[in-house]
């Protein structure tokens, strides 16, 4: 695999999440609350598309397929509508009370496309605690809540390190609603924002590094929860705006579940560490239904606009009717939007390529605006292929409707460095730069740095080359193995020949 390959495939999990979703709750805004707003309502459609469809001769092909369908939950009415085709099984999860579908198709035709969608409606309300601290109960050691929700597990390990922390933070506190703030205060203080690829998630990469994403900073919280006894689980969402998001909740009697957000409390207080400006703060908390600025306010409570799709983490979904079952880490809601994927293709040639999005309004169910999103969202997998024609064609489209997307630039610019335009792809990794790109920016960034130093390596300017690479690391964010790249190049400079097929 050549090095810019495997930068397309860390993309691609870039793009699907995560990066990386209470109880007996109040759904009503509070002067305590500062800023909630009255709540959302949403009409969608959850879309998700296989193309390039290519069976291998002579053996029999097939599509599995997950997708959590939105929960209902405090502050989050769901209905849900048709859905199509229709599913082998709707699976009930009983540990967590999440709801997946499985759809199985067997030997589909070569060369065409497969396509399946759900329909849902979703009523949205602040959710709002007011917790007494003195009524709060520790979830009795035998409770269901307990025996599942304070284990060691993948992603959520509870290491020595943690343990030991966790009880240095707390001291002499014991109750838990006073631990979980004491836990909240210092992750919001000491963990800093930079999105993790695949390879590096999980409390045992990210802890010691004090460095992740909203999944990881919610991982850590859980960790360190569950190590001083109180259960504790994550919750995948994903904003109606578009991409993923995560929080932690924890298990208070007689309160319920209740939410943790972490990561957008340090948002909020400030900007995850001048990471973001004041107005992309408040224009992101304004988009989320919250108005104020009090980060404490995500330690037990939630603004409306959010869709929860997935509680918990390694939660077995198991289908009885044809016995299939997957164990996922999470969903968000599924397909390649799932780790492991929540798509398993039998018997096809490696080049078919599938994605899935949400449509919300009332072009949500039309077919000319489905297919034009899809040819956008499976850009990056046929940029990954080398199907670099109808990759442009996505990303061009995509670029017009969207000319400051850091993500969407980026991945034009790759399509131009494959196609070995340099003198095209550095103005395309520039605007990247200068563009917009949330949570991900510092991740874009970086590779940006790198593939316009590799631009210009292949251009016979190798001052200009060091200058990018010197900017990738001066970025920091290390995914897909980045700051390793940026160092090596900055040695040895890039050579084309060096994605070269090896013989």
């Amino acid at each position: 695999m050549s090095r810019t390959t495997y930068f397309v495939r860390a993309a691609l999990w870039a793009t699907a999440v995560l990066a990386m979703v209470a109880g007996a709750a109040s759904a009503a805004s509070d002067p305590e609350t500062a800023g909630a707003a009255a709540g959302s309502r949403h009409e969608g459609r959850y879309w998700y598309v296989v193309d390039n469809i290519a069976t291998q001769p002579g053996q029999p092909a097939s599509v599995t397929l997950w997708a959590a369908l939105p929960l209902e939950r405090p502050g989050q009415h769901v209905s849900i509508g048709e859905i199509v085709p229709p599913p082998a099984d709707i699976i009930e999860d009983p540990v967590a009370g999440n709801r997946v579908v499985l759809w199985v198709v067997n030997n589909p035709l070569p060369g065409a496309s497969l396509v399946f969608h759900y329909d849902f409606t979703v009523e949205n309300t602040p959710v709002v605690f007011h917790i007494d601290p003195q009524k709060v109960q520790r979830a009795a050691a035998d409770s269901p809540e307990a025996r599942r929700f304070t284990v060691s597990e993948p992603w959520v390990e509870i290491t020595p390190e943690i343990a030991k922390k966790a009880r240095e933070i707390v001291g002499a506190e014991t109750n838990p609603y006073r631990q979980g703030r004491l836990v909240f205060d210092w992750v919001v203080e000491n963990l800093t924002y930079d999105y993790p690829d695949v390879l590096s998630r999980g409390v045992v990469k990210c802890f010691p590094r004090l460095r992740g994403d909203c999944g990881e900073f919610s991982h850590i919280y859980i960790a360190m929860m569950r190590s001083l006894g109180v259960p504790a689980r994550g919750v995948a969402a994903n904003w109606f705006q578009g991409g993923g998001h995560m929080w932690a909740e924890i298990f208070l009697p007689p309160y319920g579940w209740v939410p943790v957000d972490t990561s957008v409390a340090q948002l909020v207080k400030n900007g995850s560490k001048g990471q973001e400006s004041p107005e992309q703060v408040k224009n992101f908390m304004v988009s989320r239904g919250f108005a104020g600025s009090d980060w404490a306010f995500l330690y037990g409570n939630l603004y409306p606009n959010r869709l929860e799709v997935f509680a918990g983490e390694n939660i077995a979904i198991v289908s009885k009717k044809t016995g299939v079952s997957q164990t996922f880490n999470f969903m968000q809601p599924g397909g390649s939007n799932a780790w492991p994927f929540g798509i398993k293709l039998t018997g096809f040639a490696a080049k078919t390529v599938d994605a899935g999005f949400f449509v919300f309004g009332e072009k949500r169910a039309d077919l000319a605006t489905a297919s034009e999103l899809a040819e956008e969202h499976l850009a990056a997998s046929y940029l990954e292929i080398g199907m670099l024609d109808k990759a442009m064609r996505g990303l061009e489209n995509a670029v017009q409707k969207t000319p400051d997307d850091s993500q969407k630039l980026f991945l034009l610019g790759q399509a131009y460095f494959g196609l070995k335009r340099y003198q095209d792809a550095i103005p395309m990794m520039q605007r990247s730069i200068a563009g917009k790109g949330g949570s991900l920016k510092p991740t874009t960034d970086t590779w940006a740095h790198i593939f316009t130093g590799m631009c210009y390596d292949a251009l016979h300017k190798p001052d200009l080359a060091v200058a990018e690479y010197d900017k990738a690391l001066a970025v920091g964010a290390d995914y897909g193995g980045s700051q390793a790249m940026a160092k090596k190049f900055r040695a040895e400079h890039y050579h084309p020949d060096d994605d070269a097929p090896k013989k």
